[in-house]
């Protein structure tokens, strides 16, 4: 199967179009080997792989090894073909799926032109996970717009250059067809060895205490870290802990709202997005815990600001005619140790029309929160249904911190008749 694009071609199964070439250290030839993969990514112009790929097929992962082996190759080959005035690495990923359903994602390129060293990252996702799964496509969308830079930084004279090279390779004998072995082409990688050691290996950000330590030992192997390869790996593997899927206007209006900078705006802020085609998947810090899980001596302390900002943030929503329609204690976060407070998942929210627009259908809201008129399907105002939530939240709140004022005036909020319950620009003035 092959999907083609204007400068890059996926393919499973597929032989590369040049040979690696091997020497013997026994008999001393050179023999040629056109690595094949599970799947991969290559430059249609230049035949030079960019992404290549390994689906788990070997209990003893010797596939691995030799896929990596075979990245160091295509990272050193795509650095040769390069634009002598180029100031960028040619970047090259290799993939591994595991049985345990992990996807080790590895990024390499040449140090330079000078010496062969070659440097890598290394992440992995547990696809198991929701947000590692999401987290691993974002970063096939964006390891594709790396290879698609990577190709704009090669020598438009090279596009022959590895055609020749197969084509004068093609009298010498390949590794799998020399007298004596007789050994598929798989196979034959069991003389790749030792195992490619994994090191300056991270999640995140996170730098190893003793940097060099990790790479002591191994020079001769030409793996190492970068600056480079670091600084792409944090592009491209920043990992938040929350996710959204933004699919319609309201949600794009969601977008814009949180990038507004009033002290009142407790939106959380997205860091990412990644388009799909159901909608926009969209990324966000971890920014706090359930405001209901706070240790009770500072909720004791800080019930009246944590209160104030609650309903700041509430009314902000609303001035710019947003109901989140899911207020409850695990969408109102603050970080474990006291500071701001953040209203997160605006899966449920509404864009209304005006402040005073009535509405009939079904809501998606938290029983125990949601507004007795839009639970049972009625017509409801979004606002004052969010102001009932509100209500809901602050009981539990003044309950845990002992508030009986708190108390009291939620009371006001969680009334039955949605005409009766006050306004957000009312309750901010009281």
């Amino acid at each position: 199967m092959q999907q083609r694009g204007n400068t890059l071609t996926y393919e499973e199964q597929s032989q590369w179009r040049f040979p690696i070439l091997i020497h013997d250290p026994v008999s001393g030839d050179w023999v040629t080997l056109k690595p094949k993969n599970d799947w991969s990514v290559t430059s249609v112009a230049y035949k030079c792989p960019l992404i290549i790929s390994e689906v788990v097929s070997q209990d003893n992962v010797e596939d691995r090894w030799r896929m990596l082996v075979e990245a160091i190759v295509a990272a050193r080959v795509g650095h040769h073909l390069r634009k002598t005035t180029s100031q960028k690495p040619f970047f090259v990923t290799a993939i591994y799926f595991t049985k345990q359903l992990e996807a080790e994602v590895y990024v390499l390129h040449q140090a330079s032109s000078t010496e062969p060293r070659v440097n890598y990252f290394k992440t992995t996702f547990e696809l198991s996970y929701d947000s590692d799964a999401v987290n691993f496509l974002r970063s096939l969308y964006i390891l594709r717009k790396v290879a698609e830079e990577s190709i704009a930084e090669l020598d438009d004279t090279m596009t022959r250059l590895l055609s020749d090279v197969d084509a004068a390779a093609k009298p010498m004998h390949s590794f799998t067809s020399r007298p004596n072995v007789g050994r598929t082409p798989r196979a034959s990688h069991q003389r790749v060895r030792p195992p490619l050691p994994i090191i300056g290996e991270h999640r995140d950000d996170d730098e190893p205490e003793d940097e060099e330590a990790c790479y002591e030992g191994f020079e001769h192997l030409g793996v190492f870290m970068s600056t480079e390869v670091r600084a792409l790996a944090r592009k491209i593997y920043r990992k938040p802990t929350l996710l959204t899927m933004a699919s319609g206007r309201d949600d794009l209006a969601l977008i814009e709202l949180a990038a507004i900078e009033p002290p009142t705006n407790h939106i959380i802020r997205p860091t990412d997005y990644l388009p799909t085609d159901k909608g926009t998947v969209i990324f966000m810090p971890a920014v706090g815990h359930p405001i209901t899980d706070l240790d009770l001596t500072y909720l004791w302390k800080h019930v009246d600001e944590i209160a104030r900002e609650l309903f700041e943030a509430v009314a902000f929503l609303h001035a710019h005619n947003i109901a989140h329609l899911d207020l409850k204690p695990e969408n109102i976060v603050i970080p474990p140790t006291g500071g701001r407070l953040t209203i997160i998942d605006f899966g449920s929210a509404m864009r209304v029309k005006s402040p005073k627009p009535w509405y009939k259908g079904w809501v998606r809201g938290t029983k125990g929160y949601i507004a007795p008129e839009a639970e049972k399907g009625e017509r409801f105002w979004p606002l004052r249904a969010d102001v009932y939530s509100l209500g809901r939240v602050a009981q539990e709140m003044s309950y845990d911190a002992g508030s009986k004022r708190l108390m009291d005036f939620a009371d006001k909020l969680v009334v039955d008749d949605p005409l009766k319950r006050p306004t957000m620009e009312e309750i901010v003035c009281m």
